[in-house]
């Protein structure tokens, strides 16, 4: 039988090695008149309504030769996130995250997230990542 926690506590201690702090930001989708939703958020977007810190990999995108060797450009950044670490600041999906901001200040737009739960626990995050 496999054991998923010590799965877990490796990839929380080789993320904690090779990554570094990010920020996740979530904005308000809500609108400021539920009548008139077309008007958008009562924030003007500038200001996140939660910002939560955890561990991540920031993988940088990469050109790559499909099955048949055609060359294949992959504009897309991936994060990998340390599950102990979002689980110690939010009880929130992080499907609900809009903005992965690294340590750097670079800003990147999150436009997918994978959980890797292969047991009862989470093993880590996937983030695709825009910039």
């Amino acid at each position: 039988m496999v054991d998923y926690a010590n799965l877990r506590t490796v990839a929380t201690r080789l993320i904690g090695e090779n990554g570094r702090t990010v920020t996740l930001a979530r904005y308000s989708r809500l609108a400021e008149d539920p009548a008139k939703p077309w008007r958008g958020p009562a924030t003007d977007g500038t200001q996140p309504d939660v910002t939560i810190s955890v561990f991540a990999v920031i993988i940088p995108p990469d050109n790559n030769q499909d099955a048949a060797g055609t060359l294949v450009r992959r504009n897309n950044f991936t994060a990998l996130v340390d599950s102990a670490s979002v689980e110690s600041a939010t009880t929130e999906s992080l499907l609900e995250f809009d903005i992965l901001t690294d340590a750097n200040g670079d800003v990147y737009k999150i436009t997918s997230v994978n959980e890797y739960k292969p047991g009862p626990s989470s093993v880590m995050y996937e983030l695709v990542l825009e910039q």
